[in-house]
């Protein structure tokens, strides 16, 4: 059997032991070696955390602390230099954008200076001298025996116009294609039998400021009127007629599809387009208010074409 070392040497916390200062003789080199393992490190007299065990020790992480105290350095002056540079560039853009605006418009102002109504209503036209053929009712340079007149025809249901020749006026409630047919129906019908046909001529005329479609409405006006009249009264006189339907139709497919602005032009379309209507009525039926309402119509555009200057 092996001797024994004479002299042991045993480590207590990093200090070396013999068994002359103390130690015990009787310690086993195992015991040497579990006092190597749990050697812990001098702390210089402050107290030290015990780790924990060895089993969870590693799964063991503290969170690090999040918010701006977990930072000494945060970002804002790098938030501050990109804002300022954003807000520059919008003050940079606007001041482009309403310099360009400025530019463009009197470039728009001058494309649609062409468009102006002004420019549209340049057109004039000349209307020759014109004779009409009425059921005059009264002739009068009094005003006021004028207006009773009226008002009295119109009592009777009567539909009473006026035209101005001169220094004085006529009234009348029907019109007749020719100064022949007005006495003929004169003859014939109760309705103008207190009254005696005339002739009246509308002077010549030069109207201004039209479109182009209301210069040429006024151009086909009178001509439409003379056919219009012809129709009706060869239909109520039972005679025959020069002036067919389709081209009847024809002229009232083209006036109402003008674009008219001119109060005094529409009245004179409208007065046409009305009478036809009634005539429309007056072949289907044969009604006497059909005619009263021919009648009244074209009356108006007689008085109306008057009034044109």
């Amino acid at each position: 059997m092996d001797k024994l070392p004479e002299k042991i040497v045993i480590k207590i916390n990093g200090e070396a032991k013999n068994d002359s200062e103390g130690g015990s003789l009787s310690q086993t080199p195992e015991k040497e070696i579990a006092a190597g393992k749990a050697e812990a490190p001098a702390t210089d007299g402050r107290k030290t955390r015990k780790m924990p065990p060895t089993i969870w020790r590693n799964s063991y992480r503290p969170k690090r602390k999040t918010g701006t105290g977990g930072r000494k350095n945060a970002p804002y002056p790098a938030f501050a230099a990109v804002g300022a540079a954003v807000a520059a560039g919008i003050l940079i853009g606007f001041f482009l954008l309403n310099l360009m605006l400025k530019e463009e418009q009197p470039n728009r102002e001058n494309a649609a200076a062409p468009k102006e109504p002004a420019a549209e209503a340049a057109e004039t036209a000349e209307l020759p001298e014109m004779a009409f053929y009425i059921f005059q009712a009264g002739y009068f340079k009094n005003e006021d025996s004028l207006n009773k007149m009226v008002e009295d025809l119109k009592g009777k249901n009567l539909s009473a116009k006026t035209v101005k020749e001169a220094d004085h006026y006529r009234v009348f409630i029907g019109v007749a294609d020719s100064l022949e047919r007005g006495k003929e129906m004169r003859k014939s019908l109760s309705l103008y039998s207190e009254t005696w046909p005339a002739e009246v001529k509308a002077g010549e005329k030069r109207i201004a400021r039209l479109t182009r479609e209301e210069k040429i409405f006024l151009e086909k006006a009178p001509k439409i009127y003379k056919r219009l009249v012809e129709k009706a009264v060869s239909r109520y006189m039972n005679s025959p007629s020069a002036v067919s339907d389709a081209e009847i139709l024809r002229d009232m497919e083209e006036i109402r599809a003008m674009e008219l602005k001119n109060e005094k032009v529409l009245r004179l379309r409208n007065a046409l387009v009305n009478a036809y209507q009634q005539w429309e009525g007056f072949e289907k039926a044969g009604k006497e208010e059909a005619w009263r309402h021919i009648q009244e119509n074209l009356t108006d555009f007689v008085e109306a074409y008057f009034h044109l200057s």
